[in-house]
This record gives C-alpha cells, sequence and structure tokens, in this order.
C-alpha cells in the first residue's frame, strides 16, 4: 500500500489544497476523499465522538466526501469522461474500508479510534 497510499497523498493534495485545474476522474476523487475523510475524522472536524467513532462513521465520511468533491470538480467540467458520482463515490468507501481496516492490524483488539488516529500518522 506504500505506492497507492503517497498517491492518495498527492492526490488529496492536488484537490484540497493546491486546487490545481486538472480533469478528475472516479478513482482519483475516491482516494482525495478518503484522506481528506481521514483528516477530518482524526481532527474532530467530523463531529465524530468516542460513540461514533467507528468504520462505518469514516467510510461514511469518506464517501460524503467524494459526493461533495465529485460536485464539485462536476460544476466546474473538470470531470473525465466515463467517470460517474456513484463510481467515485464507491472507490471513496473501498479505500477508506482498506485503510480502516488496516489501522486496525488485522483485526488486533485496539479501539477505533487509536487504530484510526495511527493510520493518520501513516498518512497525514
Amino acid at each position: 500500500m506504500g505506492a497507492g497510499r503517497t498517491e492518495a497523498v498527492r492526490t488529496h493534495k492536488k484537490y484540497y489544497q493546491d486546487d490545481e485545474d486538472h480533469d478528475a476522474d472516479d478513482q482519483s476523487i475516491g482516494s482525495a476523499s478518503a484522506v481528506q475523510a481521514l483528516k477530518l475524522f482524526t481532527s474532530g472536524e467530523s463531529g465524530n465522538t468516542a460513540k461514533s467513532s467507528s468504520q462505518s462513521a469514516f467510510v461514511a465520511l469518506a464517501m460524503a466526501e467524494a459526493s461533495k468533491l465529485f460536485d464539485k470538480k462536476a460544476s466546474q467540467g473538470k470531470v473525465s469522461g466515463g467517470s460517474s458520482k456513484e463510481s467515485a463515490v464507491m472507490q471513496a468507501g473501498e479505500m477508506a474500508l482498506k485503510m480502516y481496516m488496516k489501522s486496525q492490524g488485522g483485526g488486533q483488539s485496539s479501539s477505533a479510534s487509536s487504530g484510526v488516529l495511527g493510520l493518520a500518522s501513516k498518512f497525514l
């Protein structure tokens, strides 16, 4: 996941920090949104609490971020042909789930929030 992680962080920077004027596709929107969700989730900006710090909350946040980013890029006419909002949202959900599972260390009994925080240190 090393190369994928680096690419996800680079794509996140391109869309969320630099806001470069490039066409986006569903894969890049999904990976950038998963990283954005990780940042929001671990910083507390998502409104997560110990009660809602769960796999489903994290995945849902990533999917919501993908929906917003897709809409933004579409309104700018910057979505590659053949890309769909549904696919971008699904890509974000898959990437977030992979990130979450990796943070849990394959099923070790660590709390969800500490696992996601540990993951954040690897990505951010």
